[in-house]
């Protein structure tokens, strides 16, 4: 992630919770977890990749596996250890660390690594994305599986991004936030243009911030050709959170490859 997207995501982090409060971290957990258990059985140690705050990690961390979080931005990485202390203080299998999914590297090795909410679709270059793989197996114990969620590129070109607008309140804030999608045809990205204002309740200054981020989606054949050509088997694609084959009505579709060092 380039250091543009950094700074997009250090204005984020600050609003970051609010603007998905609603997010169900505990279903998505029970969701992914028994995938994990399923095609890689026994596994303890995950690294939760793009962990943003750290809902997700801590949601894993309470099924009683250890948990590294990995994140590149410092002020997400903040509100990530602001949660652990609240959500479960005292526990010492869940630490957060600093570092690219392209880049990070670490003293351990996982059972399984989980990269959701879309996160290895940030990685919008082939270069970044073929890195990243690269450097998640690099990380793989024998056997360790990668399970990621992605955009679905019939569905996104079927339904098409709309237009979006949010209120939200919460924290002591007031926050709209307008959403303009397009999509970049020619390189298998969305582009969404935000505006954000936010404003405390009890008044004073106003914060406007625009930013932009770009969002890669995902074709199958694309799929199976990286992560065939660099050392996993795919294991299953279906739709995020159902189970059902994937359609041009799913927008969301989950990929679990494991990792056959012996193929690489």
């Amino acid at each position: 992630m380039n250091e543009a997207n950094e700074k997009v995501f250090g204005m984020y982090s600050e609003y970051y919770d609010l603007l998905y409060r609603d997010k169900n971290y505990k279903a998505e957990a029970d969701y992914v977890l028994p995938l994990v258990d399923e095609y890689n059985p026994g596994a303890k140690k995950l690294a939760d990749l793009g962990c943003g705050t750290g809902k997700h990690a801590v949601e894993f961390c309470r099924k009683g596996y250890s948990v590294t979080g990995i994140e590149l931005s410092a002020s997400m990485l903040r509100l990530a250890e602001e949660n652990k202390k609240t959500s479960c203080p005292g526990i010492e299998d869940l630490k957060f660390v600093q570092g690219d999914i392209s880049e990070f590297k670490t003293d351990e090795k996982y059972d399984a690594a989980l990269a959701l909410f879309h996160v290895m679709g940030y990685l919008t270059s082939n270069s970044e994305l073929l890195s990243g793989i690269k450097n998640i197996g690099r990380h793989l114990n024998k056997g360790g599986i990668l399970i990621f969620d992605f955009w679905y590129g019939p569905a996104v070109l079927t339904q098409r991004p709309e237009e979006r607008k949010k209120i939200l309140k919460g924290n002591g804030l007031t926050i709209k936030r307008e959403a303009i999608p397009n999509i970049l045809i020619n390189e298998n990205i969305v582009e969404v243009k935000y505006h954000i204002e936010a404003e405390a309740d009890s008044g004073g200054e106003k914060l406007e911030l625009d930013e932009t981020h770009n969002m890669r989606y995902f074709f199958l054949p694309e799929i199976r050709l990286l992560l065939e050509q660099n050392g996993y088997k795919i294991l299953k694609m279906e739709e995020w959170m159902t189970g059902k084959e994937l359609s041009e009505d799913s927008w969301s579709g989950v990929c679990v490859a494991k990792f056959d060092q012996n193929n690489f």
